[in-house]
């Protein structure tokens, strides 16, 4: 479970990068 909040906090902040650099 805590690998999977992990996971899905590193993916929520990557798309939250890329978004950043595209704008």
């Amino acid at each position: 479970m805590l690998f999977w909040a992990n996971s899905h906090r590193w993916k929520v902040v990557r798309i939250i990068s890329i978004d950043h650099k595209t704008s």
